[in-house]
């Protein structure tokens, strides 16, 4: 195991750090700068981000937390005695929402 310490020391050490500076130096040149002349396009993409996907997605992601926490299937037991989770904790909590809404 000490052999894989040192191997560990000396790749992530000062040889890694010479080759992405020798690396990013490179590119730069190669590509003429692109970081720098891109920089001001870049910034104005964070600044006003297209928000239509983001909402959408926060909408979803809330919608499905209250119906997790509202339909109490958290902690739920599947058949093989496994807790269930992922897509299989979600299909089950909307399967027992549309129950509910079907019985009212």
């Amino acid at each position: 195991m000490e052999w894989l310490n040192r191997i560990y020391h000396i790749v992530w050490g000062a040889p890694l750090l010479v080759l992405v500076m020798g690396v990013g130096i490179y590119y730069t040149f190669a590509l003429r700068g692109l970081q720098f002349r891109y920089l001001i396009y870049a910034l104005k993409l964070v600044v006003v981000p297209e928000t239509s996907g983001f909402l959408a997605t926060v909408v979803m992601c809330t919608v499905t937390g209250l119906v997790l926490g509202v339909t109490g299937v958290f902690g739920s037991v599947g058949a093989d005695g496994k807790m269930i989770n992922g897509a299989s904790l979600t299909a089950s909590a909307f399967e027992k929402a549309q129950e509910a809404v079907a019985q009212t």
